[in-house]
């Protein structure tokens, strides 16, 4: 497979779009990285270590050369009025950042899913502009 066929025509990743998603950059990564023979679990491994910016600094680093990656003025994708994502690390633990800040780790989907209830509906998360 080239590395045209795993991205799209133009080999442009469009962090504002679905592209910008941390599972699909790392199901990229992956194939690049079989494309290219280099060591998946050591290039996964770094760009899970920390949050999205560090996901897409790892990402460019490895595979800059090959994929342009196009980036919206600030680094973090505005994904919903409330700034808020999340990220599973390999150990299973779940992370929620509000844009650069992190809230929290999380064991479970429940337990981040009960935080993030909470903290919309009591107001201590606020929508950002």
């Amino acid at each position: 497979m080239k590395i045209i066929d795993i991205i799209n025509e133009s080999n442009v990743i469009d962090l504002k779009g679905p592209q910008g998603n941390a599972y699909f950059l790392l199901g990229t990564a992956k194939k690049l990285a079989k494309d290219l023979n280099l060591d998946y679990d050591k290039i996964q491994k770094e760009m899970t270590a920390c949050n999205y910016d560090n996901l897409v600094d790892v990402f460019k680093k490895y595979f800059g050369e090959y994929v342009d990656v196009r980036e919206n003025e600030g680094g973090i994708p505005r994904l919903n009025k409330y700034n808020i994502y999340t990220t599973k690390s390999k150990d299973g633990d779940f992370q929620a950042w509000q844009g650069e800040k992190h809230l929290g780790t999380f064991k479970t989907i429940q337990d981040l899913d009960k935080f993030l209830n909470n903290a919309l509906n009591s107001g201590k998360i606020k929508p950002q502009e």
